[in-house]
């Protein structure tokens, strides 16, 4: 095969699922009741987690997992995240299943997989085309959004033992 005929069925090829991908979306439509595919998914935590610079990515929290700092994580969750992710962390509130992209399970692999400095920096700045909203400085000072983060990490399931 010759370069152009090649270069030619390529165009076509991107044209042709440009053009499939257009009446999919004009079918569906755009709302946020849809249920985002798992390739949406899938690229939505790619692009969120290259946003996130890697200095920030490997930040480590200063913070030791007291039973006060806890607490005060906990407060700070119940009043400012649990509207959308609800009590729990678990995301099952009418605001949570009603966002474009969902409001993530913070109990999920995902989540904790995360390290902390994503999650400090997740919180602190938020998360654009998305529900989340950025609670960093003036909102909140460095310390409280660590706790955030403890509360965060004390949200992993439990194991069988």
């Amino acid at each position: 095969m010759t370069p152009i005929k090649a270069s030619l069925l390529t165009v076509l090829f991107i044209l042709a699922t440009a053009a499939i991908g257009g009446v999919v979306l004009i079918r569906r439509g755009f709302r946020a009741t849809s249920e985002p595919s798992g390739l949406e998914r899938l690229v939505a935590r790619s692009v969120r987690n290259l946003a996130i610079p890697r200095t920030a990515q490997r930040g480590t929290n200063p913070l030791k997992a007291s039973a006060e700092n806890l607490q005060a994580g906990r407060e700070l969750f119940l009043k400012q995240c649990a509207n959308c992710h609800g009590v729990d962390g678990g995301s099952k509130t009418p605001m949570g299943r009603n966002l474009y992209p969902r409001v993530p399970d913070l109990h999920s692999p995902e989540t904790q997989g995360l390290s902390d400095g994503a999650i400090y920096y997740i919180i602190a700045n938020g998360v654009q085309l998305t529900g989340m909203p950025a609670w960093g400085s003036p909102h909140q000072p460095p310390e409280k959004i660590w706790q955030l983060v403890l509360f965060v990490r004390s949200l992993r399931p439990l194991s069988p033992t």
